[in-house]
């Protein structure tokens, strides 16, 4: 009974965490399936040996969860002070914060630079996109990036990528599925992403890398044709 109070205790917080995959919403349901089982069962059935699995099975979910919200903690902050507003994505406070001082040492290979505008707007120039638009992008950028690797909203029309394990070839292709996407939202229509990627060597800051995304970003925004999204890589 006290190791199902202290399951019981332990469920608002198993539920409290955001949901990256299907897996981790099984894992909910299934810890709290042997949450009630823990608490129920000894009322429900007098034979013990039931009793006793349910407890071994509980305290096996008990640690996959504890895992799961581990990972969760030390993948992204917590803070609401680290998101962004209008996209729910981390600002870039909350990309310093989980980059670190060596984003290598956090095994970020590629950072990414995207730029959006709207195409039609008459103030293009100063690269003007609606909330609606900024929402839709920010979610392109979340399905097309894998677990561990960071999205944030760093300016009014600048958004960043810190991808975690990849070559520079993997990071392009990514980008291409990127820009493939934008035609699926009709609020994107009349929006393109100019993109600059870089390479995060072993001793450079979360700055220096992004300082070289940015000229890559502007490379590409200065080349010849922007009748269709660019991408440049420094």
């Amino acid at each position: 009974m006290a190791m199902g109070l202290v399951l019981a205790y332990a469920l608002p917080l198993a539920w409290r965490g955001a949901v990256r995959h299907q897996l981790d919403q099984w894992l909910r349901w299934l810890y709290s399936g042997f949450t009630a089982w823990v608490l129920l069962g000894p009322l429900l059935l007098s034979l013990s040996v039931f009793t006793d699995a349910a407890l071994l099975l509980a305290a096996l979910c008990s640690v996959t969860m504890a895992w799961c919200a581990w990972r969760d903690g030390a993948t992204k902050p917590r803070n609401s002070g680290y998101r962004d507003v209008v996209t729910n994505l981390l600002n870039r406070s909350g990309l310093d914060v989980v980059c670190g001082a060596l984003p290598a040492a956090s095994r970020i290979t590629v950072v990414v630079l995207c730029e959006l505008k709207d195409k039609k707007h008459p103030r293009y120039a100063m690269g003007a996109c609606s909330a609606l638009a900024l929402q839709c992008f920010a979610q392109l950028l979340l399905r097309s990036v894998r677990e561990g690797d960071f999205v944030a909203r760093i300016g009014s029309q600048e958004f960043a990528l810190a991808l975690r394990d990849l070559d520079m070839a993997q990071a392009q292709a990514l980008v291409q599925r990127i820009q493939a996407g934008l035609p699926r939202f009709a609020s994107l229509d009349n929006c393109r992403a100019s993109f600059g990627l870089a390479l995060v060597h072993e001793m450079d800051s979360l700055d220096t890398a992004l300082h070289r995304a940015d000229v890559a970003l502007y490379q590409s925004k200065e080349e010849v044709g922007h009748s269709e999204p660019l991408a440049s890589v420094v």
